[in-house]
């Protein structure tokens, strides 16, 4: 039987998690439409931010220029789900599964019609055990679904019916369901009268800290766009790959990294040409360690960010109006 567990009640288990967030299909994704000034996409990647979650792969499809667009500096990569209008949505996981193969302990699998859950609902799944756990509000399941990596190669061999929600009853997995205190994870955006009315608690927790970090001498020599294409260079072996995963033309990318190169003095990329199997460029020893070593001055420069923000925030809240998001609009 499937277990349940009360949000308040989770141990512990985070480890290492990623996302991926279904937005291909022209009929049901809508990931460009706004609400509160934001699109889908956008408030679903703020609140992935909000987490802690930053390794979030994007699956478009038509709209994949707009899309890429409106999350230009956030970090995200992109992969296009091509030759259907019209996808099943775990078409959209089984590509983005593929992607993340390897890389985390646990990944969240989501709709981008499903905007409206809060950080405090990813936090509670992450908090609980299982291989897949789901949400719940008021005794009715919802998005977005927590499952074990290990189980990522049978969701893309899958081919029952139903989709997810048929792998996930056939799959024989321990499932868990999680209830939770928010209406965000029932509704869609087929369901605009209910999204307007959770809008005011949407809004109100997505605030958040930000911190562009950089290293500069005369210019910026290293950013965390610079971390993220050299990253993408190591998986792909390409820099026009790289490109086409973080919506960065490929001029603008040689040049990032001629600039490195020139302002630190030594080759970040490992270049190689011809050959029956072509050309590729991989990152060079020197280039590793400077990712490495960026990826380590990183997370320290945030996590004080976040314990300042806290500290901040904690004094600050209780003077904070709450939004009332059963209140009529």
């Amino acid at each position: 039987m499937p277990e349940r567990d009360s949000a308040s009640s989770g141990v512990s288990v985070m480890g290492e998690v990623g996302a991926v967030i279904a937005a291909a299909s022209r009929r049901v994704a809508r990931p460009t439409v706004k609400l509160g000034g934001i699109t889908n996409i956008q408030r679903l990647t703020l609140t992935f931010h909000k987490a802690g979650i930053r390794d979030i792969v994007v699956v478009t499809g038509f709209e994949e220029p707009e899309i890429k667009a409106q999350l230009t500096g956030e970090g995200v990569i992109f992969v296009q789900l091509a030759d259907s209008d019209d996808p099943e949505l775990i078409e959209s996981y089984r590509i983005g599964l593929d992607y993340l193969r390897g890389r985390h302990d646990r990944i969240f699998l989501t709709p981008v019609n499903a905007p409206m859950y809060t950080f405090r609902t990813l936090e509670a799944l992450l908090g609980s055990p299982g291989d897949i756990v789901i949400p719940s509000c008021r005794g009715r399941a919802g998005h977005p679904v927590l499952i074990d990596s290990a189980l990522s190669q049978s969701i893309i061999d899958y081919d029952g019916p139903e989709g997810l929600a048929g792998y996930i009853r056939a799959c024989g997995a321990e499932r868990r369901w999680v209830d939770v205190n928010d209406e965000g994870v029932c509704h869609t955006v087929h369901e605009l009268a209910e999204l307007q009315r959770l809008l005011p608690a949407s809004d109100d927790s997505l605030i958040q800290p930000t911190c562009s970090l950089a290293i500069r001498k005369a210019r910026v020599v290293f950013d965390a766009r610079t971390l993220l294409l050299l990253r993408l260079i190591d998986e792909t072996h390409s820099v026009s790959g790289a490109c086409r995963s973080m919506s960065l033309s490929l001029t603008r990318a040689w040049r990032m990294i001629n600039d490195v190169e020139a302002d630190l003095g030594f080759r970040v990329v490992s270049r190689s040409q011809g050959g029956h199997r072509g050309g590729k460029t991989q990152l060079s020893d020197e280039g590793r360690v400077l990712v490495s070593a960026y990826d380590a001055y990183s997370d320290k420069v945030q996590g004080v960010v976040r314990s300042g923000f806290q500290e901040f925030w904690d004094t600050l809240e209780p003077l904070v109006v709450k939004p009332d998001a059963s209140a009529p609009r």
